[in-house]
């Protein structure tokens, strides 16, 4: 019993501290864009896919992330590589994100899609399709994409 005990602790152990290292790799290559988008904004060609959100997120939360970023990474696959469309999750409650929020007047969840000062909100949307319709959201996440192209 008791060794099942320590065999089971120590794998939650490492589950644990595996993903702690990941979420500081991700932190900083976030760190590393929102610096960037801050120097570029407002004169930039770049499509960028902004989705805010809190540190406690339900299964939808997660769905549309997901969701969202395999749309992107799958049909604009090219755009993704080159670094003409990025994504960037961005939680609302870490201080070093306050300002990117205000500046796209956000103060809860939210998918934005901007290029250089066009913004489009597809929150509702994604809320909307990314569990369910996935499909839907697909189509809508593209004809977004394609009308910024034309910016």
């Amino acid at each position: 019993m008791n060794k099942i005990f320590f065999f089971t602790f120590f794998i939650f152990l490492n589950i644990f501290l595996f993903s702690c290292g990941s979420e500081n790799k991700k932190e900083k290559e976030n760190s590393n864009t929102i610096k960037k988008i801050k120097e570029s904004s407002g004169k930039s060609d770049k499509i960028a896919v902004y989705y805010f959100h809190f540190s406690r997120r339900c299964m939808t939360c997660y769905a549309v992330e997901n969701e969202t970023k395999n749309i992107l990474e799958t049909l604009f696959s090219e755009d993704f590589k080159k670094s003409k469309i990025s994504f960037l999750s961005i939680n609302l409650e870490e201080e070093k994100n306050k300002e990117l929020a205000k500046k796209f007047q956000v103060s809860s969840q939210s998918l934005i899609f901007t290029k250089g000062n066009k913004k489009v909100d597809l929150t509702n949307k994604a809320f909307m399709y990314a569990v369910d319709n996935s499909d839907k959201l697909k189509e809508k996440i593209k004809s977004t994409i394609e009308e910024l192209k034309k910016f």
